[in-house]
């Protein structure tokens, strides 16, 4: 995305050399930009009440008042800043805490330096960002939802069931197609189902709708 006018990024994290490498991808990627760098949550909230940002980059675990919890608070204040969740952690609770809690990304701290400011472009044009995903299409509520969804373990013979059930392909067509005995395609859809925690064909589809297979 072109900017136009200068950006002010806020850098939430308690380590400096994540600071440091933020900062320095950040003045790369938008000249002229005004960067602050605070150390925990309340610096945060001090740092935007002096100057507001365009975007902040906020740990999800900070001392003295998390991530979530600055995030939270910050966005009851000022409701259009935009939160780009920085973690060591990919597990649905700490995803699931920082989107309620307002953030429009969330990306994990050992990814390559273009997916964070792929994120940060993503937020800017007002769309939502998920560990590598432009999820346009979704809602705060859908996403919270889509990440309690993203962490069940598929394996891959159920996802290859799961996408011919999506195909409208009948237990025998899916049996011949992946050369499986009917009994066994019935097992992996019942499998499926006790996984997603839905009920019928339906649920199956939505999720695979919502993981972006179909």
């Amino acid at each position: 995305m072109a900017v136009n006018t200068p950006l002010h990024f806020i850098i939430a994290d308690d380590h400096w050399a994540m600071r440091f490498g933020l900062s320095k991808l950040l003045s790369k990627n938008f000249p002229d930009c005004t960067i602050y760098e605070v150390a925990d949550g309340v610096e945060v909230l001090s740092a935007y009440n002096n100057q507001s940002a365009d975007v902040i980059l906020m740990d999800s675990r900070m001392p003295k008042l998390n991530g979530i919890e600055a995030t939270r608070i910050l966005l009851k204040q000022h409701p259009t800043v935009k939160v780009v969740a920085l973690s060591m952690l990919q597990d649905e609770t700490s995803m699931t805490a920082m989107f309620e809690a307002g953030a429009r990304a969330y990306v994990t701290k050992n990814v390559d330096g273009t997916e964070i400011i792929s994120a940060i472009n993503t937020v800017l044009e007002g769309k939502l960002y998920v560990l590598g995903k432009i999820m346009n299409q979704f809602s705060l509520k859908e996403i919270v939802s889509w990440s309690k969804h993203a962490f069940i373990h598929i394996s891959e013979r159920e996802k290859e069931v799961l996408l011919l059930i999506c195909k409208e392909l009948s237990m025998t067509e899916i049996a011949e197609q992946l050369h499986i005995s009917v009994n066994t395609v019935q097992n992996h859809r019942n499998h499926l189902l006790d996984k997603i925690n839905v009920h019928n064909t339906a649920g199956l589809v939505m999720y695979a709708n919502k993981m972006g297979w179909v």
